[in-house]
């Protein structure tokens, strides 16, 4: 379902986002603590060999690319990379749609092909990490930002497969403890 932004004031596909999930935050969540969950989840999702390069790939040649380990449909994938792309056409609409996403889209902007993270930059993956979280048809999901907590909220709405956060809970600590000053 396409819910198409206007941009009058033409602000950058990332800016348009983020005002939309600001929009459905709870008040006293503001964009630092938007990215900070979305740089928290990075820094897990990375793991420690790959930590924060946004050419990470999966270990053993698995599906999940990217700062946010969106899977490909090829290599037995969820095909997460091509849904978050999608939902970003369904946020932004032809005419907002950035350039850089006009490869994922036949001339009438069918789908056409998997789309890799790792082949992506930092702000193109943030960018298609906010248009998914939007579109995300679990309900709620923005609105529980600095609601839940990071890990539960990681657990439930990024990474989706139960309710196990120890491991996220580690990389949380470690990412706080090497973020002090940001």
């Amino acid at each position: 379902m396409a819910d198409w932004t206007t941009n009058p004031q033409e602000l950058s596909a990332y800016d348009m986002l983020m005002d939309k999930v600001l929009e459905k935050t709870a008040s006293n969540v503001g964009q630092k603590e938007v990215e900070k969950l979305m740089k928290m989840i990075a820094y897990h999702e990375t793991g420690p060999h790959q930590r924060n390069l946004p050419e990470a790939r999966q270990a053993e040649g698995g599906p999940g690319r990217g700062l946010y380990q969106y899977e490909l449909s090829t290599s037995g994938g969820s095909g997460a990379g091509r849904t978050a792309m999608n939902r970003l056409f369904n946020v932004l609409g032809e005419e907002n749609l950035p350039k850089w996403a006009y490869k994922y889209f036949d001339k009438y902007f069918e789908p056409e092909g998997d789309v890799d993270f790792s082949e992506l930059t930092e702000e193109q993956q943030n960018i298609l990490f906010l248009a998914d979280k939007l579109q995300d048809p679990i309900r709620g999901n923005i609105g529980q930002i600095g609601v839940e907590s990071d890990s539960l909220w990681w657990a439930k709405y990024h990474h989706k497969g139960g309710g196990d956060t120890t491991k996220f809970d580690a990389s949380r600590s470690s990412y706080l403890n090497n973020s002090i000053g940001e």
